[in-house]
């Protein structure tokens, strides 16, 4: 009997151990499963769930049999409190480039406090390589004539949910080298535009060229292509510039002077500012935009003995005047807003006796413009005197106005030059009980500008 008991005892064990080791990932999402050779990282999400009666810490690891693989986990630990459901995240790369194709990666969440207790999962990654992720199609004139300037461009098409940061895309053949840096986002279709001009000896036939894609020195491609040179007439070309003040012009003139009919490509390059202040005869077929410039285009055939001509006009006058325009209202705003009057006012000597305060009082006002201000007005106040002001300079002794518990002093300044300081000061005597209750009123300056009185006032006074 006591052995069945032991038995039955020792089963429930192993079942509740076998039971515990399989409840740790409560579900798996994948956010990312695509590897371009090395570039990128497959992302998974996981859901842990800790049914232990205790907490515990897990790490996420892959088996010995899988060393050519990478895995790291965000946080590098997870710790999981009795119960507690938690997502995480880790991430798979392979520890070098390796061949496409689909792999089984096995991983193993086990906790650091108790190896028996853990769990298993298989995830599925798909390695490409750049060529097989990005599509790259080459898209030429379908006549180059290697007497101009031609207009290449590689249409980027990415399969897949993937983002590439400052892809050097490089064109080059024999005769001619060109780059261009772009970013490519998540399934995102991207052309780069490339102007060509050939040089060397080129005659009718193909050509190879070669298309290469690097990031930071790492090389996804390197793809050889075709150019196809064909039979050409003989085209002339005359450009005549006219530049003025602030204007500039171009007249240009394609002849056909050959036996056969030419198809024609003529582009410019201009920055934003050249584009808004530039006018078109006729206007261009297209208008592409290549980063911080813009690429009109005109396409034409042109049959023997036939000539056209396109004018190209910058006129940046308009531009110019709206600006002056903008910065003398500006400039009127401004000086229409701007206070040119500084106002102080100073209590440089108290002295209290018997309820009386003796105050001296200086009150300096200052032009700060170039230009004299007329008429000026400086009023000042005060409450509370026994007796009027003393202590006045002759020269600039002010009106008195007294009234019910106030005095007001009034000076006209006929004239204030640029820069100059008007200085007055004063003597009062005044009743007052408490000295940090004592309430000095704000000096005030009024003038006119512009038409408009103006209205300043000094800082706030206070005796000590």
């Amino acid at each position: 009997m006591e052995k069945r008991v032991f038995l039955i005892i020792l089963i429930l064990v192993i079942l509740s151990n076998f039971a515990s080791s399989s409840s740790i990932i409560e579900q798996k999402r994948e956010t990312n499963t695509v590897i371009v050779e090395d570039y990128n990282e497959a992302v998974y999400k996981l859901i842990l769930n800790n049914d232990q009666n205790i907490s515990s810490k897990f790490r996420i690891i892959l088996p010995a049999s899988h060393w050519e693989w990478i895995i790291r986990t965000d946080p590098s630990s997870i710790e999981l409190e009795r119960g507690e459901r938690k997502t995480v995240s880790f991430y798979i790369k392979p520890f070098e480039i390796i061949e496409h194709g689909l792999y089984s990666i096995p991983i193993k969440i086990e906790s650091l406090d108790d190896e028996n207790y853990f769990d298993e999962e298989t995830f599925d990654i798909e390695v490409t390589t750049f060529d097989m992720a990005v599509t790259t199609e080459l898209k030429q004139p379908s006549e180059i004539n290697p007497s101009e300037d031609n207009l290449f461009k590689i249409e980027l098409t990415n399969n897949y949910d993937i983002s590439y940061k400052e892809l050097s895309i490089i064109l080059e053949s024999d005769f001619f080298s060109v780059s261009q840096q772009i970013n490519l986002s998540n399934s995102e279709k991207e052309t780069a535009n490339f102007i060509v001009n050939l040089t060397g000896d080129l005659r009718e036939g193909s050509y190879p060229i070669f298309l290469k894609v690097l990031s930071d020195d790492k090389e996804f491609l390197n793809k050889e292509l075709e150019m196809i040179i064909g039979d050409h007439s003989k085209i002339s070309q005359i450009g005549t510039p006219i530049e003025k003040l602030l204007f500039f012009s171009e007249k240009i003139v394609k002849t056909n002077d050959g036996s056969t009919i030419s198809h024609e490509i003529i582009t410019k390059k201009l920055s934003s500012i050249e584009m808004k202040v530039a006018s078109f005869t006729p206007q261009p077929d297209s208008i592409e935009r290549e980063g911080r410039y813009y690429i009109p285009t005109w396409e034409f055939d042109l049959s023997p003995g036939e000539s056209r001509t396109i004018i190209i006009e910058k006129d940046y006058r308009a531009l110019i005047s709206g600006i002056i325009a903008l910065v003398i209202i500006i400039g009127l705003f401004y000086s229409y807003k701007k206070k040119h009057i500084t106002l102080t006012k100073n209590i440089l000597s108290v002295k209290s006796k018997d309820g009386i305060l003796s105050m001296d009082v200086v009150i300096s006002l200052k032009n700060k413009s170039r230009r004299a201000i007329k008429n000026l007005k400086l009023l000042d106040t005060i409450n509370h005197l026994i007796e009027p002001p003393t202590q006045l300079a002759e020269k600039r002794k002010p009106r008195i106005i007294t009234s019910h518990e106030k005095t007001s002093l009034l000076w006209h300044i006929p004239k204030l030059e640029g820069r100059e300081n008007y200085v007055v000061s004063y003597n009062v005597k005044l009743e007052h009980e408490k000295i940090n209750k004592l309430r000095i009123p704000k000096a005030a300056a009024k003038y006119i500008k512009m038409f408009k009185r103006k209205i300043v006032y000094s800082n706030n006074v206070k005796p000590f």
